[in-house]
């Protein structure tokens, strides 16, 4: 299937980020996303953080630098805070071509599990190097060629 039938949909904590609170962001972010806007035709974020919180962080980040541009306006999913089902994306009627990116498997909605790419969480306080976004990019290349998995 062709990338511009794909979906992507960010985490932030853990994922993109420290947290909310620190905001650190996760080591080669910028092209990470860089890559991820070749893959997917539409990148989009859900995440536990509110809306006005969550677009300070992203806007800060493109601000600084830490991150592309079109992440200041990236656009932001309402969710009912228990799962994160994929159907909760606009213009959603078949989730087999989204794929959701996150470090917290608890969140994923049942019957989506397949659709879920799981990131190591990013706690820059561990002092170790961190692999979550080089490790992810492959898996993430498979899916936007058909690929299948476990």
């Amino acid at each position: 299937m062709a990338a511009t039938s794909r979906i992507l949909v960010l985490d932030l904590e853990g994922t993109l980020i420290s947290s909310a609170v620190s905001q650190i962001p996760r080591p080669g972010l910028h092209d990470f996303l860089t890559e991820c806007s070749r893959l997917f035709s539409r990148i989009v974020l859900m995440t536990t953080v509110r809306e006005e919180v969550a677009r300070k962080i992203v806007q800060l980040l493109a601000a600084e630098g830490s991150a592309p541009a079109w992440l200041a306006d990236i656009e932001y999913i309402q969710w009912d805070g228990k799962f994160k089902d994929l159907f909760f994306v606009p213009g959603v009627a078949d989730v087999s071509h989204i794929t959701l990116l996150d470090d917290m498997q608890e969140y994923v909605a049942d019957g989506q599990e397949e659709r879920h790419v799981w990131i190591s969480s990013y706690d820059p306080s561990l002092l170790v190097d961190d692999y979550g976004f080089p490790e992810v990019l492959e898996d993430l290349r498979r899916r936007v060629r058909g690929e299948r998995f476990g």
